[in-house]
């Protein structure tokens, strides 16, 4: 509140500022981007080195593992997609204390070989252009930032409309957004 001028990454964002009751003319839009850049060579040994099978289409995550980044709606939603195509591969990059529950709720849905949790990797600008679909089951989120890199790399995306994300992503034009939920 003392400060003469506040930047929110998102329209989104800012909102939720002047919610909290800061003065909407000190709120400035400005938006976060990534660098364009070339991939990254190695990608698909990258894939094979985890495990994932050269002619899998892979499904890439990268985010932290914590509650507002909703990997259980996308572990729900990659059950479905498993049901329908059983070569797909979800590639989860990040980590976080949810990780735990995360491999036991793939586990438990029988997905352990369609689901590799991967940690934090220091090789997304190789991994991220390596992804069939890059896709953000976020429930809160400011703009997002992993899926600005896999949109620089000209992957598709399927992203959840929280927070910023559909000011990045146009349903239909650059990508799909919809709600939270594993059947969408």
């Amino acid at each position: 509140r003392s400060c003469a001028r506040v930047i929110a990454v998102s329209r989104a964002l800012a909102r939720v500022l002047e919610g909290d009751g800061l003065d909407p003319d000190r709120v400035r839009v400005v938006y976060e981007g990534v660098p364009d850049r070339p991939p990254a060579a190695g990608g698909a040994a990258a894939l094979q080195a985890l495990g994932i099978p050269p002619e899998s289409p892979v499904v890439g995550n990268v985010a932290a593992l914590t509650d507002h980044k909703d990997h259980f709606t996308l572990i729900e939603a990659a059950a479905r997609v498993v049901a329908r195509n059983s070569d797909v591969r979800f590639l989860i990059i990040g980590d976080g204390e949810l990780r735990p529950r995360l491999e036991a709720r793939s586990k438990a849905l029988g997905l352990s070989a369609h689901c590799v949790f991967a940690g934090f990797r220091a090789d997304l600008d190789a991994l991220i252009p390596a992804f069939t679909v890059f896709c953000l089951s976020s429930s809160m989120e400011g703009l997002g930032t992993s899926l600005l890199d896999a949109m620089a790399f000209g992957r598709p995306v399927v992203a959840t409309r929280a927070g910023g994300i559909p000011e990045a992503v146009e349903d239909g034009v650059t990508g799909r957004v919809t709600a939270p939920d594993p059947r969408a």
